[in-house]
């Protein structure tokens, strides 16, 4: 008869001579949990390391994402391709733009740690010197943005100074519920999602597009009747 360690060197190194010749013996598996798994051969520095890796993301484990999306008002369509400004209230001096996508969608997120608070600002989004893209802001409770180009639709296009007009919704509302601003450009409605908000915008007007070209950088080659 073979014995035991002659047999252990046929099937090959890395098996125990005991579970081959005791057929009743017992092979951990995965039901026995982390505890086995660490006990049985998982390299001591590799749990240091997932804790090193959750702690150098302070940013994904407080702050909460908020997804902004731009409705021209009149036609319901998605408005891609736009510049949104945002900012908190009590923060007014950190101001970032963001440029939505093909689906009209941007994206920031809001953070009660200070420390968190990153800009990325990026000159090739094309929305001046704020562009940013996916920033954290600090939560301080009211957030304003403001839609660039595109002019809100939160009063009527014949009020003077409409189109400066900047939206403010409460952080808490926004998260909890979700927020779509007012739309007097048209009959089209949505309903947002927690942590979701709309804002209704509409194109400029034949007036809107000459007095912005008057005032800027080459008003000598605006030749709008």
């Amino acid at each position: 008869m073979r014995s035991r360690f002659a047999l252990a060197s046929e099937i090959g190194p890395g098996f125990s001579p005991d579970i081959r010749t005791n057929p009743k013996a017992v092979i951990p598996s995965q039901a026995e949990g982390v505890s086995t798994l660490r006990s049985r051969g998982t390299p001591a520095f590799a749990f240091p390391f997932v804790l090193l890796v959750f702690a150098s993301c302070p940013a994904a484990l407080h702050a909460q994402s908020v997804q902004i999306r731009l409705i021209d008002g009149k036609s319901g369509h998605p408005v891609a391709g736009a510049c949104v400004g945002a900012w908190m209230k009590a923060n007014m001096p950190l101001r970032v733009d963001l440029r939505t996508d093909k689906s009209g969608d941007a994206e920031l997120r809001l953070t009660q740690n200070g420390s968190d608070v990153d800009s990325h600002y990026n000159l090739k989004l094309n929305c001046g010197g704020d562009g940013a893209i996916n920033p954290v802001l600090k939560d301080n409770g009211i957030i304003v943005m403001a839609s660039g180009d595109y002019p809100p639709c939160l009063l009527p296009e014949s009020v003077p100074g409409s189109r400066n007009k900047e939206f403010e919704f409460s952080t808490k509302e926004v998260i909890e519920h979700g927020v779509a601003s007012a739309n007097t450009c048209g009959n089209v409605a949505a309903s947002p999602k927690p942590g979701e908000i709309i804002l209704f915008v509409r194109p400029r007007n034949h007036q809107e597009k000459k007095q912005d070209c008057r005032a800027g950088e080459l008003p000598l080659f605006c030749w709008w009747p």
